[in-house]
């Protein structure tokens, strides 16, 4: 039998017949698909390489400026719609800024002032419309308001009303007024407790005219006030004449320690020019001839009435006619 190594087919080559020169290797490996890939391979890597180079080098600007900016673009459009969302979110500060003002305000009084401003330019307006109304309606009511006359009507009474010659149930009547009659007043007392017919006055009054009532018997007593008090114009004169039985005396100053200067007795009259803030004393006036010897001398006011009055039986209240003459400065005293 022959051996395996003598047995060997007819087409096997031998070993190292397989080799082809390198010059031949090489032509068929670019010739064939996998050279050509690799060759293409390579170029598009090395361009890439070349593009990178070029990119990082700053020699192709163009390309690299146009995405940023489409991209900036884009991102503050984004950045700018969520803004409404901080809008939403003082909303709800402004819903706490008015919680504590009405905290504050009931419990302290001061702050709940200070806080709010418009409050402030609110309550005072209506405050300040509130308080002066008052004051216009008292004061020209009393005795500012003069009124030159105004009518007024006798109560309901069972007999008529007695009309005198003055203010005082001493004077000479001179006539009477049926009861519910009206006629026109000009004038009242300061106290209110005489008024005065007016000189106008329609048939069958005309014989009244400056003849006085009592208050007493008039309808409307709310309305008396309106009247200007009546001034007499021995008051405006200042004359004034000694009430008293025992007398009064002229002293050298307004006060009791000063010199007495003379005695007056009941009924004589002396004409004033000025008078103590007080109305306690009142100064003599210069010029008059039987008193000649008392001028700028001082004289209590207590036992002293004007002359029209001066025969009724009630004086009644001297200050309101006092107060009349002018403030003069007092004079100074033995006491300092």
């Amino acid at each position: 039998m022959d051996s395996n190594e003598d047995q060997k087919l007819p087409n096997e080559k031998p070993q190292g017949s397989d080799k082809k020169p390198e010059a031949e290797s090489k032509k068929s490996f670019w010739t064939t698909i996998p050279g050509i890939l690799t060759a293409i391979a390579s170029i598009i890597v090395a361009i890439g390489g070349l593009v990178a180079a070029l990119n990082n080098a700053g020699l192709i600007p163009h390309r690299a400026t146009e995405t940023p900016t489409s991209t900036f673009t884009s991102t503050p459009t984004q950045t700018f719609t969520p803004m409404p969302t901080p809008t939403i979110t003082h909303t709800p500060t402004e819903t706490f800024t008015p919680t504590p003002v009405p905290t504050f305000t009931p419990v302290p009084t001061e702050p709940s002032t200070l806080t709010p401003t418009p409050t402030q330019a609110f309550s005072p307006t209506p405050n300040q419309t509130s308080t002066p109304a008052p004051p216009p309606t008292i004061t020209p009511t009393p005795t500012l308001v003069i009124v030159t006359q105004l009518e007024l009507c006798m109560k309901k009474m069972s007999d008529s009303a007695v009309v005198r010659q003055g203010p005082d149930i001493n004077t000479m009547v001179i006539g009477n007024v049926p009861s519910e009659a009206c006629l026109n007043f000009d004038s009242r007392l300061p106290d209110e407790s005489w008024v005065r017919m007016a000189q106008e006055q329609r048939d069958p009054y005309k014989g009244l005219a400056g003849g006085w009532v009592r208050s007493e018997n008039m309808n409307e007593l709310k309305d008396i006030d309106h009247l200007d008090s009546y001034k007499p114009k021995d008051a405006i004169d200042g004359l004034y004449c000694v009430n008293a039985y025992t007398g009064i005396n002229v002293r050298e100053c307004a006060d009791k320690s000063c010199q007495v200067i003379k005695t007056l007795i009941r009924g004589d009259c002396l004409i004033f020019d000025g008078r103590l803030a007080d109305s306690a004393w009142l100064r003599v006036i210069p010029g008059q001839n039987d008193y000649l010897d008392l001028a700028n001398r001082w004289a209590a006011s207590a036992n002293l009435i004007i002359k029209e009055f001066f025969s009724f039986v009630d004086p009644h209240n001297m200050l309101p006619y006092i107060e009349l003459l002018p403030v003069l400065t007092p004079p100074p005293t033995p006491g300092g």
